[in-house]
């Protein structure tokens, strides 16, 4: 059953970064009990954070992102499903939400000039939002990391969703406005 949960959460994760500023598949996670598959049935199981959250086994894995910082826009956007990744997995974290104008100071301090950042207690700083949802996830036991080929097949519809985005955001690009057309 943890395998039907950590991969459906992950598709989760994954819909709710690629698409959440049009269909807030976040409220969705976190309001409602998870469907898991049992023999060909589907029956509600305990919520993410009840079958997630950091339990004394995982204290060591989850300590490194003890006293964290996330550095992102106040919109959902990249950094939205590290946010839940965070969240789901009980730690306690900084929302750091950069406005607008602050943009141009915040940039250079970033590894890669962007955004999402997460800083570490030590003071390292991970960038790329893929890779910071990855490593929340494998230290909140929300990415199947014990499954090579299951985490490849969760990371492929990572990859796909984030292709998708950017096909869904770039419609209508290049068409005429209606100033153009009069």
């Amino acid at each position: 059953m943890k395998t039907w949960t950590a991969v459906t959460l992950a598709l989760s994760i994954a819909i709710s970064s690629s698409l959440s500023e049009r269909c807030f598949c976040q409220a969705f996670l976190l309001q409602k009990p998870m469907m898991t598959a049992n023999r060909g049935t589907s029956r509600p199981s305990a919520s993410h954070s009840q079958l997630f959250a950091a339990t004394p086994d995982d204290s060591s894995s989850i300590s490194i992102l003890k006293g964290c910082k996330l550095t992102y826009f106040g919109i959902p956007g990249r950094g939205e499903a590290i946010r839940l990744a965070l969240a789901i997995g009980g730690v306690e974290f900084e929302d750091h939400r950069v406005p607008f104008p602050a943009w141009g100071k915040v940039k250079p301090t970033t590894p890669w000039g962007a955004v999402p950042v997460l800083k570490l207690a030590d003071g390292s700083q991970l960038a790329q939002a893929r890779s910071v949802l990855r490593f929340v996830g494998r230290h909140t036991s929300l990415y199947p990391v014990e499954e090579p080929l299951l985490a490849q097949r969760v990371d492929e519809l990572m990859d796909a969703l984030e292709d998708l985005g950017a096909t869904i955001t770039n419609v209508g690009q290049g068409l005429p406005t209606k100033e153009e057309k009069e």
